[in-house]
């Protein structure tokens, strides 16, 4: 008689300890898109020898059986994760996960794949590395046949992806063996506690070697707010690595910190307008209030052979906290092997109450930060990943030296538009935009010799600035962006909610980069309420209001519409430049004949409503070297027409 049953299909929402995770399946798409829709699931990976894998494989009772029990079944709980880093996938980079088709098979019987369908509905469009809930999958193992043999169970998944970069056609397969106990018996599994800045030691012939892989599996939270978080650790090879909260050189280890925050819903109401904004607040903080790194908690070797292990925060959850809102658990990992530093900064979102999340914040993306910054950098080199970044940089803490606030929106505008900003410009000597003492600024107005061989050099005394020189000149210095800065599509393109730019105008956005304006009703960027606001302080629900998501026409108050840039308007005539000759005698002016037209290429007969004409020049390099006549200059002049 067959044993073989239907395979029962659930979805668990929060991953607790008895789901191991470890084996990544690519599943068999081409190179450049393997890596874009993934399966994770406990076992071990086949064929094996092989970078990429088919699918995982799991003996009845082994740890990796989900149900701990040898009863005849495996149950697997695989997640679908969606852009991973996969080192066996090196030519696969991150790209838009649109939407994804499963179907599912038993031989020729067909599987339900709702449970699939609903596990990935809440990450859907996506360009962050991200896994689903966990699904189960109860695989029994068939037979006995007519010679009493038992024989493995298996099944076929398939996933059809759709993602900017085509599509990542993949098929995964999850087999449960036949396991080496009596059906009916059990296993005994042992852990190994980590205390939370020292390590343990792994069995025998388990030493790590190159490469890092660190996923965040799944969260649990007991009614009295302990958090305990399931996560791999390994090296390529799915070699287990030893988690601490110390700093390490040890390529046994790794340093792990986790932090964790909720997306609350910000409601602002005035008058008949409500305008809802989301923002993080992060449940870990330090003494000042500042979000942080949870390290006084607990390491638990769960499975040497999954690699996977968890960690109970020291940090309990207030009472009452809301078990209905979107939580994060982000985590900031850093290896070191042979001299080359390993970083992953893994993100996982969850609602305490099992329902899948529905409110994300995703305004831009590390791949658009990495068009430019190529990697994505700061606080020593161990965070790269904007999803790690938002869970910390929140407006619950500002720099008590300067003043300035880490809320992430209003931070990073400051920071690109850093020596331009308005109150950079317009200050005096010494105005800075910095954190802590000042000393690495980001923009800073600052004094610059006028007249003399050294003009417009930064000076602190005329003698900085040679014979006829004066250290009276000022200028802006530290941090530009590349481009016009109201290119605002550079940094809000790909996100889940970039367009939260367009639609959700606020104080602490804008103000950023118009930072000499403070339009809200408080204290803001050392400006009183309404300072340089046409209509004064207004309630933030109102800013959408009069900033629309959409133009009427050019640089009218619209989002879109203030940030026109005047080179790709479709209604300004523009202009044409044409140099036509230059001359000049030595000890004598030069004069340069140039012509300009309209964009239509009609005559420009004044120069009304033109900013300025100015000429760079330089001559040969010959008196480098101590002589102090000028050869590099900026010449203003007075154009006459010919």
């Amino acid at each position: 008689m067959n044993r073989f049953v239907a395979v029962g299909v659930v979805v668990i929402v929060l991953a607790v300890g008895t789901s191991a995770h470890g084996v990544t399946v690519a599943g068999g798409g081409p190179g450049r898109t393997d890596c874009l829709v993934e399966l994770l699931a406990s076992g071990l990976g086949f064929p094996a020898g092989k970078a990429v894998f088919k699918g995982a494989t799991c003996a009845d009772g082994d740890p990796c059986d989900a149900d701990g029990a040898r009863n005849g079944s495996c149950l697997f709980t695989p997640m679908i994760c969606l852009n991973q880093s996969d080192p066996a996938l090196p030519k696969c980079s991150p790209a838009v996960v649109q939407r994804i088709k499963f179907k599912a098979k038993n031989g020729k019987s067909k599987i339900d794949t709702s449970g699939l369908d609903a596990a990935v509905a809440p990450l859907l469009p996506s360009s962050a590395a991200a896994c689903s809930a966990p699904v189960s999958f109860v695989i029994p193992i068939v037979g006995p046949d007519k010679k009493g043999e038992l024989k493995s169970g298996k099944i076929q998944i398939q996933a059809n992806g759709s993602t900017t970069k085509g599509a990542d056609k993949d098929k995964y397969q999850l087999v449960c063996r036949v396991g080496s106990a009596p059906i009916g018996g059990g296993v005994t599994t042992t852990t190994v506690v980590v205390p939370n800045t020292t390590s343990t030691t792994l069995p025998v012939g388990t030493t790590p070697g190159a490469g890092l892989d660190a996923r965040i599996l799944g969260v649990a939270i007991s009614p009295a707010g302990q958090v305990t978080i399931t996560f791999h650790l390994s090296d390529t090879a799915g070699t287990p690595v030893t988690p601490t909260t110390a700093s390490t050189s040890d390529p046994a280890q790794a340093r792990v910190r986790f932090t964790l925050a909720r997306i609350e819903l910000d409601v602002q109401t005035a008058e008949p307008v409500v305008t809802t904004f989301p923002k993080y607040v992060n449940y870990v903080t330090n003494s000042s209030g500042q979000p942080a790194y949870d390290t006084t908690g607990t390491f638990v070797l769960v499975d040497p052979a999954t690699a996977t292990w968890t960690y109970t925060f020291g940090t309990t959850l207030p009472a009452g906290f809301r078990t209905d809102l979107t939580h994060t658990v982000g985590a900031q990992v850093e290896r070191e092997v042979d001299g080359v530093d390993l970083v992953g900064n893994p993100v996982f979102h969850f609602v305490p109450n099992g329902t899948p999340p529905t409110t994300i914040i995703e305004d831009t993306t590390t791949a658009q930060c990495n068009a430019c910054h190529d990697p994505l950098t700061a606080h020593g080199n161990g965070r790269r990943e904007v999803p790690l970044c938002i869970l910390c940089h929140t407006d619950q803490w500002t720099d008590p030296d300067s003043g300035n606030t880490i809320d992430f929106k209003h931070m990073i505008h400051r920071i690109h538009r850093g020596k331009d900003l308005p109150s950079v410009a317009a200050g005096p000597v010494g105005t800075k935009y910095a954190f802590g003492d000042g000393e690495d600024f980001f923009g800073a107005k600052i004094n610059v010799c006028a007249n003399g061989p050294f003009e417009a050099a930064p000076c602190t005394s005329n003698a900085d600035c040679g014979v006829g020189g004066t250290c009276t000149g000022t200028a802006t210095t530290g941090v530009g962006f590349p481009q016009d800065i109201r290119n605002c599509g550079k940094c809000h393109t790909d996100g889940a909610t970039a367009d939260n730019f367009r639609t959700l105008p606020g104080s602490l956005a804008c103000t950023g980069c118009h930072d000499s304006i403070n339009p809200g009703t408080t204290p803001l960027n050392g400006l009183a309420p309404g300072a340089g606001h046409a209509v004064g302080a207004k309630a933030e629900a109102f800013c959408r209001t009069c900033h629309l998501p959409q133009t009427s026409v050019e640089f009218d108050l619209s989002v879109p519409g203030a940030h026109v840039i005047e080179t790709r308007s479709a209604t300004l005539a523009g202009l044409q430049g044409e140099l036509v000759a230059a001359s000049g005698a030595p000890g004598g002016p030069a004069q340069v004949q140039f012509r300009v037209r309209n964009g239509d290429g009609s005559a420009l007969t004044d120069f009304t409503g033109l900013n300025r004409i100015v000429f760079t020049f330089s001559g040969p390099t010959t008196d480098y070297g101590g002589a102090s006549t000028l050869f590099l200059s900026e010449t203003h002049c007075t154009p006459s027409l010919r």
